[in-house]
């Protein structure tokens, strides 16, 4: 299930000019401009085109204007873009082979590019590429930084011109890393390395990489948030960062975040790509924060090892006493998407089709634990998936229901965390509960939030398979009894559909307890109550949700979960408890 949705309104991150010819938006304007210069004689040739998107983007990569042109009847075509600050930008046009963008993709252009007073940028379609080049041709970066190489051809007059997609081959030589397929050069030792391009037509252009040692400090905390929004969530991570920028900056509170979002799915997106982020002070609205490595369009957000490489990198580049992952996007509980079983259950990334399974969650984080496990998404806080993550966290820290689209209010929460910083850790898991309840917009939804301690789950666990045992036992005898426990006790997102059958576990106790006349039964039900108040380190609802109390527990009646049952097993909580036996029989 989402985290749920409530849409605001989103300013314009690109101007789109349509461009037909001429001038463009002409002269007069404050700041730099940036001339565009288009060769269109050769367009009918093989390689040609009719019609190009181009972006400007700036050093954060968010699109700063955006223009389609057309061929038309120029066989030279000037378009400006007036009224840019002089600095470095980052220029891309995709070529097509019919008029106002349509037909196919048949060719790609991309540099870095100094605009300064009046830039001129010449560029021919469907020109024979005389050389390539590669730009910067220099690089100086410190581990674990990465820095991006840009490659393009080159006519014999100078002139850019386009390449087919996918065109360049990239290598390196030297020790001190790797360069990817997007020329995307990943730093893993100091030294020095040549990174080498390869053209279409084989020629080939070199760019020289020095890379610094690193230079860790261990802060008291660090704050790693695995942020997958490659999602209709992408808005929000905006909001979340920059709720980050306002409690970071000194060594108490240190945040680290991986963060994709997809134009190609959500095209408002303030960038493209994965980025790795070290997250610093700041009080506006815009992302201040440093891009310590831009991982490119390659990685899939929605698998476990995507997570498992980014806690280790994390732990490693920027330790701490102690440590926070926080796992943000679209979650489903333990479940896969109902309507999409081979894909959804946390961590959605839409762009890919994808999503990590909760079974999966031990293989992501053995031998790397962390102090505090947090869910900012929906329907996580479960018997199921807390007892699969228990060996890989202290604390673990969620919603039983589908949160605000917001999530978490950062700043809130661990403004606590920057102020106190040696508390001990089970008291600072309070500020996830009490910053949740205390959010302004945050009364008239549904709001739950607890904090699970691992250590009493295993006692947990054993008081819900003795009180499955009974249940089996006794099935006979509440043919009734569960319906009406399963129709009365607190429920989370039911409408879906298929519909879900979460139930707050407290709550399915209380009611059993009422139901039943059978005092093993009852007896079982109360030792789950009790273990359950062992475990609730912290728990706070509002009156939206008025009968949960901190986990929720698959209630599915028998003939729905026999299509789950194979994924149940291969939980932890599915091959050492009853319950699922109990689930298959269940009226």
């Amino acid at each position: 299930m989402h985290r749920v949705m409530r849409y605001v309104s989103l300013g314009l991150l690109a101007l789109v000019i349509l461009a037909c010819g001429g001038s463009g938006s002409g002269s007069g304007v404050p700041g730099s401009t940036l001339v565009i210069e288009t060769d269109w004689r050769l367009r009918g040739l093989p390689g040609g085109g009719l019609s190009q998107r181009v972006s400007l983007l700036d050093a954060r990569g968010i699109v700063v204007r955006s223009l389609a042109v057309d061929s038309r009847s120029a066989e030279v075509e000037s378009v400006r873009i007036d009224g840019i600050p002089a600095g470095s930008y980052r220029f891309t046009s995709t070529l097509f082979s019919l008029a106002g963008l349509s037909g196919t993709a048949v060719g790609v252009l991309e540099l870095p590019i100094q605009v300064s007073g009046e830039t001129r940028l010449p560029i021919a379609v469907g020109a024979a590429a005389a050389s390539v080049q590669v730009l910067p041709t220099t690089a100086e970066i410190t581990v674990p930084q990465s820095t991006r190489f840009y490659a393009n051809q080159r006519t014999s007059s100078g002139a850019a011109t386009f390449s087919p997609l996918g065109a360049f081959i990239w290598t390196t030589s030297g020790t001190a890393g790797n360069v990817n397929s997007e020329g995307v050069f990943q730093s893993s030792a100091a030294g020095s390395a040549t990174v080498t391009v390869r053209a279409p037509n084989a020629q080939t252009a070199d760019a020289a990489v020095t890379v610094r040692p690193a230079q860790t400090q261990t802060s008291r905390w660090t704050v790693l948030v695995y942020m997958s929004a490659a999602s209709d969530l992408y808005p929000f991570s905006d909001l979340n960062v920059n709720q980050m920028e306002r409690v970071a900056g000194n060594d108490q509170v240190r945040f680290v975040v991986q963060w994709k979002q997809s134009r190609a799915r959500y095209p408002s997106s303030s960038f493209d790509g994965t980025r790795r982020y070290l997250v610093r002070p700041d009080g506006g609205n815009a992302i201040a924060s440093q891009v310590v490595q831009d991982l490119g369009g390659t990685v899939d957000m929605g698998k476990w090892p995507s997570l498992r490489e980014f806690v280790q990198w994390g732990k490693t580049y920027y330790p701490a006493e102690r440590t926070v992952l926080v796992i943000w996007g679209h979650g489903n509980g333990w479940r896969r998407k109902p309507d999409q079983p081979m894909s959804r259950a946390v961590a959605y990334d839409d762009e890919r089709g994808s999503a990590i399974q909760i079974w999966d969650l031990k293989k992501a984080l053995a031998g790397i634990p962390v102090d505090i496990l947090a869910w900012d998404a929906s329907l996580m806080q479960m018997m199921e998936v807390a007892y699969e993550v228990r060996d890989v966290c202290d604390f673990v820290v969620g919603s039983e229901e589908s949160p605000p689209a917001e999530g978490y209010p950062y700043d809130a929460v661990f403004g606590r965390f920057r102020d106190a910083p040696t508390a001990p850790t089970r008291d600072l898991t309070k500020a996830f509960v009490d910053a949740m309840l205390a959010a302004p917009g945050y009364a008239s939804r549904k709001i739950t939030q607890s904090v699970l301690e691992t250590s009493q789950l295993s006692a947990l666990e054993r008081a819900v398979d003795s009180l499955a045992a009974q249940l089996i036992m006794h099935g006979g005898a509440l043919t009734t009894v569960i319906p009406q426990v399963r129709a009365t006790a607190q429920a989370y997102t039911p409408q879906s559909a298929p519909p879900r059958y979460y139930r707050d576990l407290y709550d399915v106790c209380l009611k059993l307890e009422a139901a039943t006349t059978i005092a093993d039964v009852k007896a079982a039900a109360a030792q789950v109550r009790a273990r359950l108040l062992e475990a609730i380190a912290w728990e706070g609802h509002n009156a939206n949700s008025p009968g949960s109390r901190g986990v929720s527990i698959d209630f599915t009646p028998g003939q729905l979960f026999l299509n789950a049952a194979s994924d149940y097993q291969q939980l932890e909580f599915g091959r050492v408890n009853r319950w699922d036996d109990w689930m298959a029989m269940s009226p």
